[in-house]
């Protein structure tokens, strides 16, 4: 479900598809000043890149967030988008993952494809102005990494990658044992 915390929507995946947080509707990077404030009341629409396993439990995620709305998808092997898309009316596929990032009614990226293309598809979408949820890792290579990082920011564009813990009722109880000096 979409949380919504101080009247503004909070892009995040926790643990489960149910957990995800959805991102601010945002003026073009040019028309942009901070802070970022929503735009209008028309969802955020997302692309996805990758039909995996993990692209679908996001698509199934943002598809329940009335604050996001799919609009494309691709993967390689066509078949796969296509029935991915097939599933929720009005979305489009494409074995492309340019076409994801460069369509017009795409305005934040969700990176689920295989790790070696996620530093080359952040740089386009970041060049585009679209912000971007990354799956693990960033990049293959540690100077990859930090471009990206480096790129997204000087574009002013979010970049997020996911980790599926990071809202895990253990792994909050465990940070919180260490930040109140109950284990070291």
């Amino acid at each position: 479900a979409c949380l919504h915390m101080k009247g503004a929507v909070v892009l995040a995946l926790a643990s489960s598809a149910a957990a995800l947080q959805c991102a601010p509707r945002r003026a073009p990077p040019a028309a942009r000043a901070a802070p970022l404030t929503m735009v209008d009341d028309n969802p955020i629409g997302v692309g996805i890149i990758g039909a995996g396993r993990i692209g679908l439990v996001h698509l199934e995620a943002l598809s329940s967030c009335p604050d996001a709305r799919p609009v494309i998808i691709s993967n390689p092997t066509l078949s796969k988008a296509k029935a991915a898309a097939e599933t929720y009316p009005g979305m489009a596929w494409t074995s492309d993952d340019t076409e994801v990032i460069n369509h017009p009614d795409v305005d934040a990226v969700w990176i689920c494809s295989p790790s070696q293309y996620h530093a080359a598809q952040i740089r386009l979408a970041a060049e585009l102005g679209k912000d971007i949820f990354c799956e693990k890792p960033i990049a293959t290579e540690l100077d990859e990494t930090i471009q990206s990082v480096l790129f997204a920011r000087e574009k002013g564009v979010k970049l997020m990658v996911a980790l599926q813990r990071r809202f895990d009722p253990n792994f909050m109880r465990v940070k919180s044992a260490i930040m109140d000096g109950e284990i070291g």
